[in-house]
């Protein structure tokens, strides 16, 4: 519900953590550990890195969405799906997860 209520024009990092825990879109806490998780009535994964230093691991955003849109270029045997080359995600809601990501 709470989710619901964001705005992402005036929020983007807050709407991204509502894709990224959408079980639909990002479902991003089936596989990572992040801050905030919980607080949620989410589980989070110890499958993927946890979600820690992200600004520091990727000091380049650019970098950041090509691992989110399609991991698999950087590591081929990668476990993370393709999600924008699969159209799992939208653009715009990578986008918005970058965002999101930046700021744990």
């Amino acid at each position: 519900k709470a989710c619901q209520a964001v705005d992402a024009s005036k929020d983007p990092a807050a709407a991204g953590g509502c894709v990224a825990t959408d079980r639909k879109k990002g479902n991003c806490h089936s596989c990572h550990l992040f801050k905030g998780i919980e607080k949620t009535r989410l589980q989070a994964g110890t499958f993927g890195p946890p979600l820690v230093a992200m600004q520091a691991r990727y000091p380049d955003k650019a970098k950041l969405r090509e691992q989110v849109y399609d991991a698999t270029v950087a590591n081929p045997n990668t476990s993370m799906p393709p999600f924008g080359r699969h159209k799992i995600i939208g653009g715009k809601d990578i986008d918005l997860i970058v965002e999101w990501l930046l700021t744990l």
